[in-house]
């Protein structure tokens, strides 16, 4: 937990990005000749030796290196953001499309629907009407066979006498 070379109670910090990060604020600032508060002098002091110019140097480059790479991919990231809206906006204008179609087949289904069910009356009624011409065909039919029947009988009748 503490320091081997201080009785430090702090834990000890991981040289990570933002330890690099911070440690070369402090050194840029320090050299500018701002004023560090306490706090930020002592770590500065406390975080291993003085960096040399070539030290300073690579930690200057390796901090330019992760905030271009941290540009890159915010830029990347609002080209996604733009991508995704254009892609939102693209399906909202296919979504309308969409429903503009559906209240067209809408009205053509409502339309078939319609003609349907007119024709289904039609046919009903022509189904009537073919029955009832059968049922009177048939009628004079055996209207016809009785009379010819009669006729017949009548005509031998006729004969004989």
């Amino acid at each position: 937990y503490g320091h081997l070379a201080k009785e430090c109670r702090k834990p000890k910090w991981v040289k990570d990005y933002s330890y690099h990060k911070e440690k070369m604020m402090f050194c840029k600032q320090e050299e500018k000749g701002v004023p560090l508060c306490a706090e930020q002098s002592d770590w500065l002091h406390d975080t291993d030796e003085e960096p040399n110019e070539q030290e300073l140097e690579g930690r200057y480059m390796y901090m330019a290196k992760i905030q271009e790479e941290d540009h890159n991919a915010d830029d990347h990231d609002e080209d996604e953001r733009v991508e995704l809206s254009n892609l939102i906006e693209n399906l909202k204008l296919d979504i309308d499309e969409n429903k503009k179609l559906q209240k067209k087949l809408k009205k053509a289904n409502a339309t078939l629907t319609h003609n349907l069910n007119e024709s289904k009356y039609a046919l009903t009624e022509s189904n009537d009407i073919r029955d009832r011409c059968r049922s009177v065909i048939h009628q004079k039919r055996l209207s016809l066979r009785s009379t010819k029947r009669i006729k017949i009988v009548n005509l031998k009748r006729r004969d004989q006498t």
